[in-house]
């Protein structure tokens, strides 16, 4: 689902080898922000919490850190100096 948004997003762009580089990396992070929430909230469960709780709760404290995250692989990967930007971060 996600590499349909980004391709859709995309509209009629280029698909070239390094855009599906960059949907396969932000497609990995995503899976591993889901992994990470999966289990801290069998951790909670586990604490004694109700599913329902453990849910809420191990999504809401994981907000924070996978927006930052995604963020800065989404920052990191649109800049440099084939980048539409024209700019680099890292010189």
């Amino acid at each position: 689902m996600a590499s349909f948004g980004a391709v859709v997003a995309l509209g009629a762009a280029t698909l070239s080898i390094y855009t599906w580089i960059g949907l396969l990396t932000l497609i990995g992070l995503i899976s591993q922000h889901g992994i990470l929430v999966v289990d801290f909230a069998t951790d909670l469960v586990d604490k004694g919490k109700s599913r329902h709780e453990a849910v809420l709760e191990s999504a809401s404290l994981r907000l924070r850190p996978t927006l930052m995250t995604t963020a800065a692989t989404v920052i990191d990967d649109s800049t440099g100096p084939d980048s539409p930007f024209g700019f680099s971060f890292v010189r």
